[in-house]
């Protein structure tokens, strides 16, 4: 597949291979995706599992199979002493204690079993349980006869008897090994000459054909060229690609006659190290034991049948060769050549009427790599070949677009740290402008958190995501809090240090006492008079622990009554609503003037 100086891309597992050298692809090629993060730390192992039961004592090993005269192993013999024991080949195989071993060093045995001088090939299976006894058996069969005794004196020769039956024909012997290839056989005879045919009048000679129409020129592909290190002027010609193999980086492509200055890495970013696996789940119960090793090798089997007849000999010497004829008249044109493949480029994905099948196209803008275009269409996503540390948009696992530059989706996304602490950082151009989180509810606002069109910062909500509420501000400059919720009046919330430098000096609790009277009402109004108090004055209004007129001190619980101050000149005003029903009687608070 293809000529000398072409690449290829394996679509399949993102790979590039190239140029094409000597009429061979090179051996390895290089990963168009990044290398792998370093993998998270090991997180702690799990308990270990329960024990499995032992497993059952594996089955008698099949016999070794049928061997020639020259096996490998002997015949697998007890190991004796003072016996020669060769390394072969054949080698000698010896079973001692249960096992079966191969000599692997030529010695004669002395009075112990050198275990340095074999290698083990079959272990003893494990001792079976005891079987239950046996029920006795029924008395056995009479004794074989006895063994035939010593051959008598020979007879003196009897006369001749007539000739017997042709006996039957014999079993077969066994089959010999198979012979050598003989040798070859001698060059056969060369056959007699055959008659020479009559000579044919000779034709009168045809006149020379035209020249064939030079065929219709293949449409010209741009071309992928490579070297080491950047690509110069004179290379190349508009809309090709460069690929600089040294630094795995691909230009391209040229344009008005020149390259791009810089050129872009063919390999991504290594991935961030993962996170710390969770601890390891209970291990289950352990399996069966295995089955237990194969039994001893059987015994070497019979010589194998005779080889098949020799092949058959080489051909004779070929014969002397022809006149050379005469050169026939000039051919018509060839068809015209197979267009290459092209590699197309533009800024956006490409066009179904792009390129042919075959073909690739990379996005200049977002340096992303498409193709092979393959049943005249484009693959839905492409390659991306930059290194993502200035990239347009991103998007993992979703479509990243003009305003939503990175998006993601994913059930969780984990900002890990690097040995220390972590911050994200959220900034903005200026203080009109936002830097905040909103929380949205099928893409519709619900909350927002942040600096929202000044240096405050501001906790805002929304039933529809159209009309906002801000239920808290923090200002920049003072770190004062203020409550926006309340329907009748913004309500101040400061510090103890607040109200302290705000007072002249550290602010004195003073203690009073409100009455709701004897019929249970929902809410009322109370007029607190104090001199100190101006209409400026921030009141910061709380219970008291003390025990009101008429009460104990543990009846004094005002939990769930809302109280709010109104300053005025010379005094404030309560309101006080009870929130979950009606109070009556009376309760004691304390009050802070700032």
């Amino acid at each position: 597949m293809g000529a000398n100086g072409d690449f290829y891309l394996d679509a399949a597992v993102n790979r590039f291979y190239g140029p094409k050298a000597t009429g061979a692809w090179p051996g390895s090629s290089v990963s168009l995706v990044g290398p792998t993060g370093s993998p998270g730390s090991t997180g702690p192992a799990g308990p270990a599992g329960a024990a499995g039961p032992t497993g059952s004592t594996g089955p008698q090993g099949p016999a070794g199979p049928a061997g020639g005269t020259t096996g490998a192993w002997t015949t697998v013999q007890p190991w004796a002493a003072t016996t020669a024991y060769v390394v072969g080949p054949p080698a000698s195989v010896v079973t001692y204690q249960g096992g079966a071993y191969v000599c692997v060093t030529a010695h004669t045995s002395t009075a112990s079993f050198d275990v340095a001088k074999f290698t083990q090939v079959a272990a003893p299976g494990a001792t079976g349980p005891q079987g239950v006894a046996g029920i006795t058996g029924a008395a056995g069969p009479a004794g074989a006869a006895g063994a035939t005794g010593p051959q008598g004196p020979i007879g003196n020769t009897g006369p001749a008897g007539a000739t017997g039956a042709t006996g039957p024909q014999g079993t077969a012997g066994t089959a010999g090994a198979a012979g050598a290839t003989g040798p070859q056989g001698p060059i056969g005879n060369t056959g007699p000459a055959g008659s020479a045919g009559a000579t044919g009048a000779a034709g009168a000679a045809g006149a020379t054909g035209p020249t064939g129409p030079a065929g219709v020129a293949g449409t010209n592909g741009n071309t992928v060229w490579n070297g080491t290190g950047a690509p110069i002027a004179a290379t190349g010609v508009n809309g090709d690609f460069y690929i600089n193999t040294a630094a795995n980086t691909i230009y391209g492509p040229k344009a008005a006659g020149a390259w791009p200055g810089s050129g872009t890495s063919l390999v991504g970013p290594q991935g961030p190290a993962g996170a710390a696996g969770a601890t390891g789940a209970t291990g289950a119960a352990g399996a069966a034991g295995a089955t237990g090793s194969q039994g001893p090798i059987g015994n070497t089997g019979p010589a194998g049948s005779a080889g098949a007849t020799g092949a058959t000999g080489p051909q004779g010497p070929a014969g002397t060769a022809g006149a050379t004829g005469a050169t026939g008249a000039t051919g018509a044109a060839g068809a015209a050549g197979t267009n290459g493949n092209t590699v197309w480029n533009g800024t956006g994905s490409p066009g179904g009427a792009t390129g042919a099948n075959g073909d690739f196209y990379i996005d200049t803008a977002a340096s992303v790599l498409y193709g092979p275009k393959a049943a005249g269409a484009w693959p839905g996503t492409g390659v991306l070949l930059t290194n993502p540390n200035n990239i347009a948009t991103l998007g993992v696992n979703a479509t990243a677009d003009a305003t939503n530059k990175l998006a993601v989706s994913s059930p969780a996304i984990l900002f890990n740290n690097a040995g220390a602490g972590v911050q994200v950082k959220v900034n903005k151009a200026n203080a009109a402008s936002t830097a905040s989180f909103l929380f949205q509810d099928a893409f519709s606002g619900r909350a927002e958190i942040g600096l929202t069109g000044d240096d405050n910062f501001h906790f805002k909500v929304s039933a529809d995501g159209a009309t906002w509420f801000d239920g808290l501000d923090i200002n920049a400059a003072t770190g004062a809090a203020t409550v926006l919720a309340d329907p009748t009046a913004a309500l101040g919330i400061a510090t103890k240090q607040y109200v302290d430098a705000h007072s002249g000096g550290a602010a004195a609790i003073t203690e009073a006492e409100i009455d709701f009277g004897g019929a249970a009402v929902q809410s009322k109004r109370f007029t607190i008079a104090n001199a100190a108090v101006l209409a400026s004055s921030k009141i910061v209004v709380d219970q008291s622990g003390k025990a009101a007129t008429g009460r104990n001190a543990d009846e004094n619980e005002m939990d769930y009554l809302h109280l709010r101050a109104v300053p005025a000149a010379g005094s404030f005003t309560l309101y006080a609503a009870c929130l979950t029903g009606r109070v009556s009687g009376k309760f004691k608070i304390n009050y802070l003037i700032g």
